[in-house]
């Protein structure tokens, strides 16, 4: 019952009935730009679920996700956001999931997500074929994937930049794996520009500038909310299948999800040898830390192959 009504909130439960401050942020943010009906907390849609917002003219829901109440501790099933997220997709209904870190510390690009997705964007227009792509330095690269894109930068070793009247308004990463396979892991833009073409025009360079035979990536299921139907399919990627839902830790009072990879046994051996020992797990050692597990709902893998 309390992992039910913490489903319900993304605050505690004696507040299930009520929108969160953060809910209410984009509740107003959404009614001050369009002028469709927003429903709040429905209850009818996907039973027992609710979803926190919802505008029927554009079968678009949003769920805010607190990091606290939405953790381990109180979500025993892994899959629990992605059951949510599966059932709307079978009531054709978009949903996109929002974590609080994401909220707390990206609220313009999430904000900018949902304008995309609502189609009520207004920002000045760059059409691709007044571009320039260039090849820039990692620090380049970094900084503005830092600034721009949701997951921040990731791990690469090229990075191609659009730049618009000697302006970098769009960054794409790769990561070379083996041979000619490469790993497309960021592309993002500045959210106060629609750019139209500019992710073909930088992937196109790619391609023809370093040759690769394979080019594979994964797309968030959080934020993708058509699989056939996305920036991958434009740019001749094949839609592979979904992998299943991963977990970051949080830390209570924390705004922020950190990578599992850094929370490795023989590195928290390393750091706290003092109060861990080689007997216990990589959860055991997390839990007496102070760090809870947080679920995603999984990623879709697309694959780019050169045509023979």
């Amino acid at each position: 019952q309390v992992a039910d009504a913490h489903m319900r909130g993304s605050g505690c439960p004696k507040c299930a009935n009520s929108l969160s401050t953060p809910e209410n942020e984009i509740y107003d943010f959404i009614k001050n730009n369009v002028n469709y009906k927003i429903e709040q907390r429905n209850r009818d849609l996907i039973k027992p679920y609710e979803l926190d917002l919802y505008i029927p003219e554009y079968n678009f829901a949003i769920e805010y996700n607190g990091l606290y109440w939405h953790s381990s501790k109180f979500l025993l099933d892994k899959k629990k956001h992605l059951d949510k997220l599966i059932r709307c997709q079978e009531n054709n209904i978009k949903l996109i999931n929002i974590f609080e870190d994401e909220w707390i510390n990206k609220k313009d690009i999430v904000l900018s997500k949902i304008k995309h997705l609502l189609h009520i964007e207004n920002n000045p227009k760059i059409m691709a074929r007044k571009t320039d792509i260039k090849i820039i330095n990692s620090v380049d690269g970094v900084n503005f994937l830092k600034k721009y894109h949701i997951q921040g930068s990731g791990v690469a070793s090229v990075y191609l930049g659009c730049f618009y009247n000697e302006k970098l308004v769009s960054v794409m990463s790769f990561k070379k794996e083996k041979k000619d396979t490469w790993e497309l892991t960021r592309f993002a833009s500045d959210y106060n520009y629609t750019c139209q073409g500019i992710g073909g025009k930088l992937f196109k360079y790619f391609i023809r500038n370093y040759n690769p035979g394979i080019v594979k990536s994964f797309a968030d299921r959080r934020w993708t909310i058509d699989e056939k139907n996305n920036l991958y399919v434009q740019l001749g990627f094949k839609f592979e299948g979904y992998t299943p839902p991963d977990y970051k830790y949080i830390k209570s009072g924390k705004f922020e999800r950190y990578h599992k990879f850094n929370f490795r046994k023989k590195i928290l051996l390393k750091k706290h040898s003092n109060i861990l020992n080689e007997k216990m797990t990589e959860s055991e050692m997390t839990k007496k830390l102070g760090y809870l597990k947080i679920y995603d709902c999984g990623l879709m893998k697309y694959i780019w192959k050169k045509e023979k």
